[in-house]
């Protein structure tokens, strides 16, 4: 990060920022102490996809007697382990790995897996998967021995890692999920309920502006009555990377989505043009197909700000901006 030319990072300690007493988000701790319960008793993000990892982190380990193809210059031997926040490049990176499943979509064209030339090994890691009886191992150790990156090549051990994520704008991930909760067929067939309450009626509808901020405004009534516990891609970002590191006393390198993520992709020896998106294409509604932020009124974006209060508070803490929620006190 700190060496970095473009994207460069902020270091994020989420048992730091959550800590009840000392940290800058004390008050929002009772929000991830309520999901580690929900976690226990096997009713956290229950609408997601039987058998699906809901939070994982992917560990790539680069061999340094490659040249990366992007950037042309040699790869260090590291390891770097990707958190997957939801709604924030995680397709990308899940598809590259080989993960996802055909039929993602880069550039209209369907695609398996991208080989990553220079990498030796990728490996996964869940977190948290509602319908698996323990959590892995393997992966508790891994997180305990993240750290800061090292400009040194001489420096990383064979077991060194950093993980990292990207933050991405509150009101533009909301409208994301918005689609990917009631419009992506994967997910959307385990929200009946918000489906039916938001979208179904006007399922066969013209995109408007007017029905836009109708189903905007009728999310937001849903997840305020239901909570983002209900579905794993409303729940905010600061949550998923705390929840992720499981509380141990680790740095989590996060990066701008809309700004460092190409960066990133090509430090990766991952052809940027080849961003994979699982969004508005896979909709099948016009409504979730044509919304954008710009459809919000004033009062909404003054809602979901607030609703991802922590994420807001989590941006600023980091010296970050969130444009949209500039003007509340949140």
């Amino acid at each position: 990060c700190e060496d970095a030319i473009h994207g460069k990072c902020k270091y994020f300690y989420p048992d730091q920022f959550f800590d009840p007493l000392l940290g800058a988000g004390k008050k929002y701790t009772y929000m991830l102490e309520n999901i580690q319960e929900l976690q226990t008793k096997k009713e956290l993000w229950r609408s997601s996809q039987p058998g699906f990892s809901l939070i994982e982190f992917l560990t790539f380990s680069f061999d340094e007697t490659f040249t990366n193809d992007i950037t042309n210059r040699t790869f260090h031997g590291y390891n770097v382990s990707f958190i997957h926040v939801h709604k924030a490049g995680g397709t990308t990176f899940r598809t590259h790995a080989g993960i996802d499943p055909p039929g993602v979509k880069t550039n209209g064209k369907a695609l398996r897996s991208v080989q990553i030339k220079g990498v030796k090994k990728i490996s996964r890691h869940r977190i948290y998967k509602w319908d698996e009886k323990e959590q892995s191992k393997e992966a508790h150790h891994l997180i305990s021995t993240a750290g800061k990156y090292k400009v040194n090549p001489g420096d990383w051990g064979k077991d060194n890692h950093i993980m990292f994520a990207f933050l991405r704008d509150p009101l533009e991930r909301f409208i994301s999920s918005v689609g990917q909760a009631i419009g992506d067929c994967r997910t959307a067939k385990n929200n009946t309920s918000f489906r039916n309450a938001c979208i179904s009626k006007h399922k066969n509808s013209n995109y408007t502006l007017q029905l836009s901020r109708q189903t905007l405004e009728c999310a937001i009534h849903y997840l305020n009555e239901y909570g983002f516990e209900s579905d794993v891609h409303f729940t905010p970002q600061a949550l998923e990377i705390a929840f992720a590191t499981q509380r141990h006393h680790v740095p989590v390198a996060v990066f701008k989505f809309e700004v460092s993520m190409k960066y990133v992709l090509s430090e990766m020896g991952i052809d940027p043009s080849l961003k994979i998106r699982d969004g508005s294409e896979n909709r099948p509604y016009a409504v979730l197909k044509n919304m954008t932020s710009t459809d919000y009124t004033a009062k909404m974006i003054q809602q979901v700000c607030e609703m991802y209060e922590v994420d807001v508070a989590m941006h600023r803490f980091l010296g970050l901006d969130v444009p949209g929620c500039n003007s509340y006190d949140v």
